[in-house]
Formats: structure tokens, sequence, C-alpha cells
């Protein structure tokens, strides 16, 4: 820490760093997180024929950070667990404005069950009843098996016997959405669904390669000055990420993130120097990188998320 300090001018000892490392440390930080959290960075979208039938596309998730217990209040929660989607193709936004795809964990009816899919009307809720569709889809037997492996393993630590109908409901994934069927078909749904699960990836990203939950010292202003700093980091880079590389479909973000910490300490300096056209060619340069790399690879037997949504044309 204390050379890259100084490699942005500032002379420091670790000792002298170290003690630096106060509540008002931490409330600054916090305080500069905060204001960087409003600001808004955003680039043309990926053109993905099936998302344009849409107003907007919202993925909702959070992670939990475990602070220790001496810290703030031992909690953080970053939210960022549903895919919200706001329809406006051929009909008024307001019409359709809040519908949703979510994972319901229920039982199926198979013999109402065409071969292996199930797209029926049903009523949602126990005092406000909403009209949805239920979605349903057979799993492969090695898929199912898996599920049932882990149902009984999770029950067995539980000191309990799982049901015949937990058992049987590992055969099937099953969806809630209040997205007409002439907006969204079945199939459409569960590629949809995957999208989700990349907001788990985003977290993992913080988490593997940002450290965002990672320290060294037992000293609790520290701590929390890591931890601010670290997703003000975070944060930067997905900005970095939005404008650099967001519109390719095929780009790994993880991939990505190891480019723009590679020049991590050129666009510090940067920063530092106070100079726009500066940071501007330290942007432009890992523009560039992130254009012409970081390229998914393309999967036949499994394909990407992205591979199945341009599929869907």
């Amino acid at each position: 820490m204390t050379q890259t300090a100084a490699s942005i001018g500032i002379e420091i000892s670790p000792q002298g760093l170290d003690y630096r490392f106060t509540k008002e440390a931490s409330e600054c930080l916090f305080e500069t997180l905060s204001v960087a959290a409003g600001a808004l960075i955003c680039d043309n979208p990926v053109a993905i024929p099936i998302l344009r039938r849409f107003h907007s596309v919202y993925i909702q998730d959070s992670s939990v950070v475990v602070l220790p217990d001496d810290v703030c209040v031992g909690l953080i929660q970053i939210c960022l667990s549903v895919v919200l989607i706001k329809a406006s193709i051929n009909k008024s936004v307001d019409e359709y404005k809040g519908q949703s795809i979510v994972r319901l964990k229920s039982s199926v009816d198979e013999h109402k069950a065409h071969k292996d899919k199930l797209d029926m009307p049903i009523l949602l809720g126990l005092k406000e009843r909403m009209h949805c569709r239920m979605l349903a889809r057979s799993l492969p037997e090695e898929v199912a098996k898996e599920r049932r492996r882990k149902i009984r393993a999770d029950a067995s630590r539980r000191g309990k016997t799982p049901s015949k109908s937990q058992l049987k409901l590992a055969n099937w994934t099953i969806i809630v959405t209040s997205v007409p069927q002439e907006l969204l078909t079945l199939d459409e749904a569960f590629v949809l669904l995957r999208v989700r699960f990349k907001i788990e990836l985003l977290f993992k990203l913080w988490k593997s390669h940002g450290k965002i939950d990672d320290w060294r010292t037992e000293k609790p202003f520290r701590i929390l000055c890591e931890f601010y700093a670290k997703l003000l980091a975070m944060l930067i880079q997905h900005w970095i990420l939005l404008s650099g590389c967001w519109r390719f479909p095929n780009r790994s973000i993880v991939k990505a993130s190891k480019t723009v910490q590679k020049h991590a300490q050129n666009l510090a300096v940067a920063f530092a120097s106070r100079c726009r056209e500066r940071l501007s060619e330290a942007l432009e340069v890992i523009g560039r990188c992130l254009a012409f790399g970081c390229r998914l690879n393309k999967r036949e037997k499994k394909p990407n998320t992205y591979q199945l949504l341009l599929e869907l044309t």
C-alpha cells in the first residue's frame, strides 16, 4: 500500500498508514462510496432481440458480507431474486408494469403436463389473488438424481426424512410469471431465467477477485476502511466494464476484470494527476483491450447464456 501511495505522490511509512485507519477515515470512505454509488454510468445496450420486447429489465438479488461483531452492526447486505420485466411491445407500459419471472418451490401435477412441459394459468397468493402462468419443464434424469441426492443429504443433516412430494418435485423446474404468453413463450422464459444467475457471478467476482470479504487485521476501523475501499474499487471497475464491454454479449466479466486490474496502477496515477486528458487516455487503453479480448468461447454442447439469448430471434 505504501508503494502504491508513493506512485501517486504520497510518501508515508507503513506505520503512518496504519495509524490513519481511524473511525474518521472509515466514515470518509463510506461517504465517498455513497456519493459514488449515486453516479449513473451507462452505455449502449447489447442488441439482443428478446430483451428489446421490454421497456426495461431488472435483475435483483443480494449477497451478505459478515463483519466481525465489534465492527459496525456485524452485517452488511448489498442489494443489487427475480427478473423483473416491464413490457411495452404493442402495449402500454402501465398495463404490464411490474411483470416478473420467479422460481417456484411447489408441486406440479404431472398428469396435466404435456410430455415434458407445462404452461397453465393459476391464481397466485392467499389474500390478493393474482393471475399468473405456471411454467414447468422436466429435467434430465441425471440432473434430477443429483437434486434428489442433495435433498436427502440436506434432510439427513437436519435429522429428517424428505417427503415423496419433495423427491418428486426434483424432476421439475417450475417458474411463475405474470408476463402474458403472447409476449413470452415457455422456452423463452426459461432462457431468461438463466440471466438471473449472472448477478451471482458478479457477487462471486467481487468476493473472489475483489476480496471485499477478506482482510488480514483485527482492527475494527481498518477492516471497515478496507471494506469500503474495496467496494469503491469494485464500483469503479464496474463502471469501466459498463462503458468498455457491456455492449458485447460474448464478453467474460471475469476476464474483463483481470484486464482492468492489470491497468489499475496506471489508472490510479491518472486519477492522482487530476488531468482529464490523462485519465481519458488511461480509460481508452483499457477500453481497447476490452474490445478486442476477454471473449467467452462458444460452446456446442452446453451453450453460454448469451448464445441462447441470441438464438431467441
